[in-house]
Order: C-alpha cells, then sequence, then structure tokens
C-alpha cells in the first residue's frame, strides 16, 4: 500500500509539474508575443525617426540679413554640367520682383525672391536628375511652381518637355522695421 501511496504521490507531483511547465510556458508565450510586439514598435519607432531626420533637412531654408545675391545663372550652368546636359538647356533666367511672405506680424521683414528658369527639351529623368541636384547644390532655392509643355524642338525625342521652373528664396530684410 506505501508503494501505491508513493506511486500515486510521484505521479500527482509529476501532473503537479506538468502544470506548472504549461502555466509557465503560456505565460512565456505572452511574454514572447509582448516582446515581438515591442520590438515591432520600436522598429516602427526607429523608422519614423529616421523620416523625421530626412524630412527636417528639407525644411524651407531661410537666408538673415540680405537677400540672395548669387549668381543663380551660373548656379544653373553648373547644375547643367554636372548632370551631363549643355548649357544651352537653360533658354532664360530671370529674377521677378521680391515680394512680402505674408501679413501676419512675425513674417513683416519677411521678404521673397523669385526667379523663372526654362529649360529645353528635357526628358523626365534628366529633369528629375536637375531637380534633385539643384536641391543639394542650391538649398535656399525652393521650387515653388513647375510648368511642362511638351517639347516643340527640332531634335527633341517626344518624351521630352520644356519646362518652367518658378523658385524661391526667403530672406529677412534688415532694412525695415516692423
Amino acid at each position: 500500500m506505501r508503494a501505491d501511496r508513493m506511486t500515486i504521490l510521484l505521479g500527482l507531483a509529476a501532473i503537479g509539474a506538468v502544470g506548472l511547465l504549461a502555466t509557465q510556458g503560456f505565460r512565456a508565450s505572452a511574454w514572447s508575443t509582448r516582446l515581438q510586439s515591442s520590438v515591432a514598435r520600436s522598429a516602427q519607432v526607429h523608422d519614423q525617426v529616421r523620416l523625421y531626420k530626412r524630412l527636417s533637412t528639407q525644411a524651407e531654408t531661410s537666408l538673415f540679413g540680405a537677400p540672395p545675391d548669387a549668381d543663380v545663372q551660373a548656379a544653373v550652368v553648373d547644375v547643367l554640367r554636372s548632370i551631363g546636359l549643355p548649357e544651352r538647356s537653360a533658354s532664360s533666367i530671370r529674377r521677378e520682383a521680391d515680394r512680402s511672405a505674408g501679413n501676419e506680424p512675425s513674417l513683416a521683414n519677411t521678404r521673397i525672391r523669385e526667379i523663372r528658369i526654362e529649360l529645353a527639351a528635357l526628358n523626365p529623368s534628366e529633369l528629375g536628375h536637375f531637380l534633385s541636384v539643384w536641391r543639394e547644390q542650391q538649398p535656399a532655392w525652393r521650387f515653388d511652381r513647375i510648368v511642362l509643355r511638351k517639347s516643340t524642338a527640332r531634335n527633341s525625342d517626344t518624351t521630352d518637355y520644356d519646362v518652367s521652373l518658378t523658385c524661391a528664396a526667403r530672406y529677412t530684410d534688415t532694412r525695415s522695421t516692423p
């Protein structure tokens, strides 16, 4: 009888141990799920931080103290050369009138200088390359408007466009007072 009790006690202990392990297994499974969820959330936050850093470098640049006086024509020619296009691709570059940045008191001294760049017979890839290189080399100048017209040049391809770009640079006019 004593052996039977011992067998029963050992059996009960084994059942208890299996139950305890099963309970711990469920807890481990819950912890594993929580850990996977935390890792996924951490990756999502990391992606959002990377996106924020990338976009924050694209924030509008404002020049202080004086209007942008850089030689825009030379800058356009430099960009065209760097992407392998001839200077004659820039058919016209002209400065528009400066204008106020807005009516709010915080913008009283903020002005916007605009230029218009006309590019002839560019395909979409060349235009994209021009815009990308311009953005890197001329961060103060932002494109406000891009107008594409099918190119009518004799030697142009069917995918070529004449492009009108309007660029703007913000600056603070220190000569005027609010």
